[in-house]
């Protein structure tokens, strides 16, 4: 599967008179902010900003790069049990551990994910991305809300759960 900003070219190299054009299935939008800027801003993800602040890993998010992020959303941190989210926000070294473990060191848009791939976290652990029809899974489970945000330095996934890595646990 071929992509641009993440969307699906359906129709590549048609040859016109002044270059080539190729179909895509979705408008392509401008992409000029990192993914750190958009956690930054993003009301939703209020709880992991705070735990990429703490951790320190913020900054690595506004670098160039080809990064995936599974973001947890405010809703996912609540899910979690009071002990561990306590934690998360107040031990560095655990929430450095969280925060990267939803980060890959390589773009993978929706589009692109056709079966269960496992890819390495920037936290040393891995994690299966699948697809199940239209929706992406993470080790299995369904938990992306929103796919294919585009940045400049990569592509953000919202979930409804926080993924533990064994050494937060």
């Amino acid at each position: 599967v071929v992509t641009v900003n993440c969307a699906r070219i359906i129709h590549g190299n048609q040859i016109a008179t002044n270059g080539v054009v190729h179909v895509v299935d979705r408008v392509l939008t401008a992409v000029g902010n990192t993914i750190q800027d958009f956690i930054e801003v993003e009301d939703e993800l209020s709880s992991f900003r705070v735990s990429a602040i703490t951790s320190g890993v913020m900054d690595i998010l506004g670098r160039p790069g080809h990064y995936t992020l599974f973001a947890p959303t405010n809703e996912a941190f609540e899910r979690l049990p009071r002990g561990v989210l306590e934690r998360i926000m107040n031990d560095k070294v655990a929430s450095e551990a969280l925060v990267k473990f939803h980060v890959l060191n390589t773009l993978q848009c929706s589009e692109a994910i056709t079966g269960g791939a496992v890819y390495e976290t920037l936290e040393g652990n891995t994690v299966e991305v699948g697809c199940d029809g239209e929706s992406l899974t993470v080790n299995g489970v369904k938990m992306v809300k929103r796919k294919d945000i585009v940045t400049s330095n990569g592509v953000i996934h919202l979930i409804d759960q926080v993924l533990i890595p064994d050494s937060g646990q």
